[in-house]
């Protein structure tokens, strides 16, 4: 455990070694991106490390690179499938801070925007799981009632058919 853990710290620091600036710079005609285009393979590993970690070092993860101020690579981790609403918003919440632009003459910045995109819509599907599930139980929960019910129904009548069987001897 303690290797995976210097081994994300190494990783989280060659990642931070790369500060973010979220703004295109016009010079002339041409774009200059701020973010360096090889940060996707970075942002790769990083996500790779997070998604195979155990549930104590997600946390360790997320407060080290909390803690680089390396909003980018939060962002990312923040966005897994697997997280929580909560983590997915803050996710949602840093990608649109970065105010990231669709210009196709900056891969990294262009996939960020891709998986702030992606990240809206497994909040979607989160929450729809959420409501789906929430539902469910209560339809389990009345089913259960409507149970009792029929059970209590049924023991009335045994009473009721025992009773009369009685009176008729």
């Amino acid at each position: 455990m303690m290797s995976k853990l210097f081994a994300v710290t190494l990783l989280a620091a060659a990642v931070s070694g790369c500060q973010l600036q979220q703004t295109l710079k016009q010079t002339g005609s041409q774009i200059v991106c701020d973010i360096q285009p090889d940060m996707i393979a970075d942002w790769t590993k990083l996500e790779r490390h997070y998604q195979k970690a155990s549930d104590e070092d997600k946390k360790a993860m997320l407060a080290l690179i909390a803690e680089q101020e390396d909003e980018a690579a939060l962002a990312l981790l923040l966005s897994q499938p697997e997280n929580t609403v909560k983590q997915l918003r803050q996710s949602i919440q840093l990608f649109e801070a970065m105010e990231l632009k669709d210009s196709s003459l900056c891969d990294s910045e262009r996939y960020l925007a891709l998986r702030h995109h992606y990240t809206k819509g497994v909040l979607v599907l989160q929450q729809a799981l959420n409501s789906t599930d929430l539902e469910r139980r209560q339809l389990q929960l009345e089913r259960n009632t409507l149970q009792q019910k029929i059970e209590a129904l049924t023991d009335i009548e045994r009473d009721i058919s025992i009773q009369k069987d009685g009176e008729e001897k």
